[in-house]
């Protein structure tokens, strides 16, 4: 109930139809009324859980991978070299200057 925004079963909120707002008590509510209560819970919730096609695909392609999700995400992330290495740059100092002699 609490999913819903009832605080209190004892102050549950209804709007008439002229629009004005009473609070009823949950044990004053008929069964039909009670049941609509619990049931519309139920169907936001299947509605905000509910996935669309591009994500099941998503999904899908994750499982198939046979990687973690993180691990997935990882391998979409293109690599960057930030400088290119040469051979030179393993090469000492002294190396270097009697290379160049």
């Amino acid at each position: 109930m609490k999913g819903q925004g009832i605080q209190d079963i004892h102050k549950i909120r209804f709007e008439e139809e002229d629009g004005t707002e009473v609070e009823r008590d949950w044990d004053s509510l008929e069964r039909e009324e009670q049941l609509n209560i619990l049931n519309s819970g139920k169907q936001q919730n299947v509605s905000e859980t509910e996935l669309d096609d591009e994500e099941i695909e998503l999904i899908n392609q994750i499982r198939m991978s046979r990687m973690s999700p993180s691990q997935y995400i990882q391998s979409l992330i293109p690599v960057q070299e930030d400088e290119p290495h040469y051979t030179v740059d393993d090469l000492s100092d002294e190396e270097l200057y009697m290379l160049d002699l």
